[in-house]
């Protein structure tokens, strides 16, 4: 867990969450997991519907189909959303934007 969110998992269950290689004592976050999502989404210009979309997927550990039927759509519109959100992160998959994410720093 990071910052009290699940890390994701590709589907074979390996841990694609960035490792800390840094063994000092870790200060508190300056950002809340919210407000880190909303600084990420203000900062790459993504919708609410692509917010909602980026916080299942950085913190769940489901198929696509099960995110797809948690977020009420279908596999290929969630493919699209995901699609549009790589392309406005330049991100190139789902597993590259959930690692990009939790590597990401909210900048001042």
């Amino acid at each position: 867990m990071r910052d009290g969110l699940a890390l994701a998992t590709d589907d074979f269950g390996g841990d694609f969450a960035p490792a800390c290689s840094d063994s000092a004592p870790v200060e508190a976050a300056e950002f809340t997991p919210d407000e880190c999502l909303d600084a990420f989404v203000a900062a790459f210009g993504l919708t609410e519907r692509e917010r909602d979309i980026l916080e299942v997927l950085v913190v769940s550990d489901q198929s696509v189909q099960d995110i797809a039927a948690t977020l009420f759509l279908s596999r290929s519109t969630l493919y699209r959303h995901i699609s549009s959100i790589n392309k406005k992160t330049g991100t190139t998959s789902r597993v590259a934007l959930i690692n990009f994410f939790w590597s990401w720093t909210p900048k001042d």
